[in-house]
């Protein structure tokens, strides 16, 4: 290892260790490993032969043959002890694993508040690198690592799942036929996607449908699912929501919106084939390390509605028309009763801030001055590129 490397590519990495599943940071996990692995076959072995992956969490769950087919030769229930590493993990839980040659390797990490624990802090210090996966992210760690470990700003990796959206859909058409609801004409259909929590701020989603200032009637296609806990169904309630009899589905209205609780898909394929058969995607989170779902959704190239621009930089969302404002947001403390109890910040922005854009977007798409097709950022899709561009800041 070269005495002071300041690329990925100058790190000895023999251990790949991260997560390999159908979830977030295993779908990221398994872009990583494989981005490894082409790096190496280009290569020639160089740097970094004799790779050895970990799955963290136990036995692998792939997504589809080809990652399989791809991954498994690597695949070691231990990492390699002569070897440096790179850990893709949670910043909290990096002592849980076995590391080999922590104060020489690289730990790759995302969070969501604008501050550490003081076990985050003494994990990342641990490692003599620390990966992030914005500018953002980045100055909040050189507040608690002024001089070492080093800091690289890499964005995060997905599938390409080279999916593109037609812009020419009738969204109302096909959900009135798919729920058996007769939907209007003027009906904007927006996907939502991600776990339910306080964190992703989808009950303000909730809260939209008594506040009167959207333009028409709106459905959100709502593939919101969460590991830890079910559906809070008495959110919905305690906001006078209805179920609404259809095909099938889960559907709830109140006033000029209805929400479609979708079941879960099988892959993410899947997943965003779905979400993309609508006018736009919408995404308001009060915090993110990173946001999967809306970095997918902009590789489609439909319409996107978001908020905390700053925070999610590897996607080039300045030109975006539909992003609610930064100035239009404020920082809270980042409570929710489970994950998060007020010992950091997020940001927050009101419901006139979100409406706003679902009336720009509504208004365009029916006038027919929608912008779409923003992507593909195809840097995204194979995350190789992080091998040898990504610099220590």
């Amino acid at each position: 290892m070269s005495s002071s490397p300041t690329i990925l590519s100058d790190y000895n990495v023999g251990n790949i260790i991260v997560p390999i599943n159908g979830t977030g940071y295993g779908v990221a996990g398994t872009a990583i490993a494989k981005a490894f692995i082409e790096y190496r076959k280009a290569v020639g072995y160089g740097n970094l032969h004799g790779l050895t992956i970990n799955c963290i969490g136990g036995k692998p769950s792939f997504e589809t043959k080809e990652d399989e087919e791809i991954i498994a030769p690597y695949l070691k229930t231990d990492p390699n002890p002569d070897k440096l590493s790179f850990v893709f993990w949670h910043a909290g839980h990096l002592d849980s694993l076995n590391v080999p040659h922590r104060d020489m390797s690289v730990a790759y990490t995302s969070f969501e508040v604008d501050g550490l624990s003081a076990k985050e802090v003494d994990s990342l210090g641990k490692f003599c690198t620390i990966a992030t996966t914005t500018t953002y992210h980045a100055g909040i760690l050189r507040t608690y690592f002024t001089q070492t470990p080093k800091v690289l700003v890499i964005p995060h990796g997905s599938t390409n799942l080279n999916i593109g959206y037609n812009p020419n859909i009738e969204p109302y058409k096909i959900w009135s036929q798919k729920l058996g609801i007769p939907l209007r004409m003027d009906t904007l259909v927006l996907s939502s996607i991600g776990k339910y929590e306080k964190r992703k701020g989808f009950y303000k989603l909730l809260d939209m449908a008594q506040h009167s200032k959207y333009p028409g009637p709106t459905l959100i296609l709502a593939s919101w699912h969460n590991p830890f806990f079910n559906f809070p169904f008495d959110e919905l309630h305690s906001r006078g929501f209805r179920q609404v009899p259809s095909n099938g589905y889960t559907v709830y209205a109140l006033n000029n919106l209805k929400v479609v609780l979708l079941p879960p898909t099988k892959t993410r394929r899947e997943l965003i084939q779905r979400a993309i058969l609508s006018h736009g995607f919408i995404s308001v989170s009060h915090g993110e390390g990173w946001n999967l779902p809306l970095a997918e959704m902009y590789e489609t190239g439909i319409p996107i509605i978001t908020s905390l621009s700053n925070v999610i930089d590897y996607l080039d969302l300045t030109h975006h028309e539909y992003c609610i404002p930064i100035e239009e947001h404020v920082i809270t403390s980042a409570k929710d009763g489970i994950f998060f109890h007020g010992t950091h910040n997020w940001f927050d922005f009101s419901l006139d801030s979100i409406t706003k854009e679902i009336a720009k977007l509504h208004n365009t798409v029916f006038d027919q001055t929608c912008k779409n097709s923003i992507g593909p950022f195809r840097e995204l899709a194979s995350w190789i590129t992080v091998l040898g561009r990504y610099h220590a800041v």
